[in-house]
């Protein structure tokens, strides 16, 4: 399931609702049935809570904070949203799997779908915490994503990619091959601080957020995240 085929994100809500209120028109402007389930950051959620109670085409929202839970700690009036509100996150792994759960629900009844994501309404630069907060929720979802799609054919995608990349060049060749024969998951972490192809290519295509390199690296990806885990509860 691609819960994303047929997602947008903004960091200007009025552009938000805009694109929402005119997304249940299509090409002929005749109306449609489309359901849009919405992840706000907790300052837009204060903001435009009275506002989006009115857009019957938001199925739900799902509030995401940098802050750990706390049901307190929810300053706007909840009572605008409390039907569709589904909650709000700290970890992006649990808001995935609530908005997968929720899907499926959708799904049983063949509605057209689109996930938006709505952060502060400010507007800075491309590094204010609008694009710091799109981004975490792009990459903490996206290596969730990743590592349930591991399987045996990921190891032989990521050396296939890597061999294509330095095609002319037989030392890192040499590597590539040092890392089939000798690859341990245990040793992702090593592996991955070493200035080599692994390295570079990955944080190539996470820095472009090139999404069909990145599935490539799904091999190494979740053994890294595994890894990081084990250290974490040392």
């Amino acid at each position: 399931m691609d819960l994303f085929s047929d997602s947008k994100s903004f960091s200007n809500r009025n552009e938000c609702i805009d694109y929402i209120t005119s997304n249940d028109l299509d090409d002929d402007g005749d109306r449609i049935k489309t359901r849009i389930l919405l992840v706000i950051s907790k300052e837009a959620a204060e903001a435009i809570a009275p506002i989006i109670c009115q857009l019957e085409q938001i199925s739900f929202i799902y509030v995401l904070d940098n802050k750990p839970y706390d049901e307190n700690d929810l300053t706007y009036d909840t009572k605008y949203i409390q039907n569709r509100f589904r909650g709000k996150y700290h970890d992006p792994n649990l808001l995935y799997k609530k908005i997968a759960d929720d899907v499926g629900h959708l799904e049983q009844y063949n509605l057209p779908m689109t996930v938006y994501s709505l952060s502060s309404s400010k507007e800075t630069s491309v590094h204010s915490l609008d694009h710091e907060l799109a981004t975490f929720l792009w990459s903490h979802i996206l290596i969730y994503a990743l590592i349930k799609m591991d399987s045996p054919q990921a190891k032989v995608d990521m050396l296939d990619e890597c061999r294509q990349s330095y095609a002319n060049n037989p030392v890192v060749l040499g590597k590539i091959d040092e890392f089939e024969r000798d690859y341990i998951p245990s040793k992702a972490l090593w592996w991955y601080t070493r200035d080599t192809f692994v390295y570079r290519l990955l944080n190539k295509a996470f820095r472009l957020k090139n999404i069909d390199k990145i599935y490539k690296f799904r091999f190494i990806i979740s053994d890294l995240v595994a890894q990081l885990r084990i250290l974490q509860q040392k």
